[in-house]
Formats: structure tokens, C-alpha cells, sequence
């Protein structure tokens, strides 16, 4: 079951790419999407860059890194999230960088995927600074699944670029909420569905490599305490949009340390999903995708009330 769902979302992921590859080019030429290569580690790199009709190379905008799941590419966020049709509404850049054999890792040992994706961001961040006008206190980043794993890796390193963080259909393993030490409080939203079938939202193994994950509800707490938030969110459940089975429960940490925040939206009935996203496999295999909230939407207001000082 398993190899046979990593297979469906392999070719979900070409599909995907087929229909909403850029054009490369080099850096801003008047082209608003491209793909440009970095030299990293002895890898060439890919990555693609949406800039938004406002972007003229001489106003610094937002930048806002969205990384893909296990199987897919950066492409394949394009058409699974729209948040370029976000961007060219609020006015900040994306980037869709892509993992090497459609995974991320998190170091070159072993046990961590035997590649530095880590370092490579590391060195992106910098190198699209030098190519476009970019708001240094106003990067963000999201994914989902294995990429919103990455981001949970991301938030809980020493220090970081991002200003704020997001994370989709993803959980912290247990073994690096006891190693995640930030030197400053982490703005974190996270969404995760109460019946997705690959990374459970009840916690332990699942299929994108997560041994002994913490539970959803779990991961927001740790933040919560990493953060130093009230231990008790304020919970709210959104009124319904449509008549599609889900319903949203928003749970709010305040009190945080440094103007942090914790943000954990519950899609109660939803899958593996990107919630108002792209159903890109049947409800059998991924689960329901809401459409009682837009995740890219809610991803950016969140992202755009945290300026890093």
C-alpha cells in the first residue's frame, strides 16, 4: 500500500508539473515566472520564482518559500496551492524550491536523508536576495506533508531567515520536539485533517518516513510551550462555507513571548490535503480537501502580521 501510494503520487506530481511549469530565465528580466539552477554541494538545484504583476525590481516585497511533499515538486505546489493567484493579490513573492529525487531532507547523515536541503535554503535565501528586491524582515516559509516537516525542521533551528512559519498535514517527531531549541520564539501555523490517512492526525508512524510523530494537537502545544504561550488556546469553530462534510475548529495560543503566536487550525473530516487546494488524488486514497477555509489565504494573513526585528 504503501510503494503503491508513494507511485500515485509520483505521477500526481508530473501531472501536476506538466500543466504549470514556468519558463527559465535568469534573474528579473521583466519575466514574472521562471526557473533558475543553484550550484549546491555539488547539485544543481532547481527552484521557480513567481513574482507578482506588482513587482517592478526596484520595491522590496515579501518572499514567501513553499516546499512540496514526498513525490512532488515545486510545480506541483503551483497548481496544489494557488498562492501565486494570493500573491498577485497581495503583493509578495514566491518560491517553489524542489527537493532532490522529490524528497527533503534534513542532513547528509543516514537518518536524516543523506542530503543537506537545510544548507541548500540556506544558501537560496541569500542568492534571491541578491537577484531580486526582496523585504529581508518578511520571509516566510510553508509546505506540506514531507515539506511541512521540513518547515517544522526549519523553525526549530538555532536560528533562521523566517520570520514566521506554516505547515500543512504535518506532525513533529518526537525525537526533534526534544532536540527544537529556537533562540527566539517561533510564529507557527499549523493545519492538519482529523482523517488523514498518510500522516495521521492522532500521531506515531506514517507513510512519509515520520517514526514516533507527536499527535496534531500535540505539535501545537509543543510550540505553544517552545514559544512560552498559555498553555490553553482559545477555540473557536468557524462557521461553515459549503455543505462538504468538514468543519474548521481554530485554536489561538496567545500570550507568547517576543509578539510570537501559535495558530492550529483543526479540519475536522479532512484528509492529506491542502485545504481549498487541488484534489490531486481520489478522497479513497488522500481524503476529503476542505473547502471551508482557503489554507493559502490564512497562510498569508498569518505570515503578514509577523515582521521579523
Amino acid at each position: 500500500m504503501k510503494k503503491l501510494l508513494q507511485i500515485l503520487l509520483l505521477l500526481s506530481s508530473v501531472a501536476l508539473a506538466a500543466c504549470s511549469r514556468g519558463t527559465a530565465g535568469a534573474s528579473y528580466s521583466g519575466q514574472h515566472d521562471y526557473a533558475k539552477t543553484l550550484t549546491f554541494d555539488g547539485q544543481q538545484r532547481t527552484y521557480h520564482v513567481h513574482l507578482p504583476p506588482a513587482y517592478n525590481g526596484q520595491q522590496s516585497l515579501p518572499l514567501v518559500l513553499v516546499f512540496h511533499g514526498l513525490g512532488g515538486d515545486g510545480p506541483g505546489m503551483v497548481a496544489l496551492t494557488h498562492m501565486n493567484t494570493v500573491a498577485d493579490q497581495q503583493k509578495f513573492i514566491v518560491v517553489y524550491p524542489d527537493g532532490l529525487n522529490r524528497r527533503w531532507a534534513f542532513g547528509k547523515a543516514p537518518l536524516l536523508g543523506g542530503v543537506d536541503d537545510p544548507g541548500f535554503i540556506n544558501a537560496l535565501v541569500p542568492q534571491l536576495e541578491k537577484d531580486l528586491k526582496i523585504d529581508q524582515k518578511r520571509i516566510y516559509t510553508t509546505g506540506m506533508s514531507n515539506g511541512g516537516l521540513f518547515v517544522e525542521y526549519l523553525a526549530c533551528q538555532p536560528s533562521s531567515p523566517f520570520a514566521a512559519f506554516a505547515d500543512v498535514s504535518a506532525t513533529m517527531p518526537t525525537i526533534l520536539s526534544l532536540a527544537c531549541k529556537p533562540v527566539r520564539a517561533v510564529p507557527i501555523l499549523t493545519i492538519h485533517g482529523t482523517d488523514d490517512p498518510i500522516v495521521p492526525y492522532n500521531g506515531g508512524s506514517s507513510s512519509i518516513g515520520i517514526m514516533g510523530g507527536l499527535t496534531a494537537p500535540q505539535t501545537a502545544a509543543r510550540w505553544a510551550s517552545i514559544d512560552g504561550c498559555n498553555p490553553t488556546p482559545a477555540t473557536s469553530n468557524l462557521p461553515d462555507k459549503v455543505n462538504d462534510g468538514t468543519h474548521i475548529q481554530q485554536n489561538i495560543y496567545g500570550g507568547c513571548q517576543q509578539g510570537s503566536q501559535v495558530v492550529f487550525y483543526i479540519v475536522q473530516g479532512g484528509g492529506h490535503t491542502w485545504p481549498s487546494g487541488f484534489q490531486y488524488l481520489p478522497v479513497s486514497m488522500v481524503g476529503k480537501t476542505s473547502r471551508q477555509m482557503d489554507a493559502s489565504q490564512v497562510i498569508w494573513e498569518f505570515f503578514q502580521k509577523h515582521v521579523r526585528s
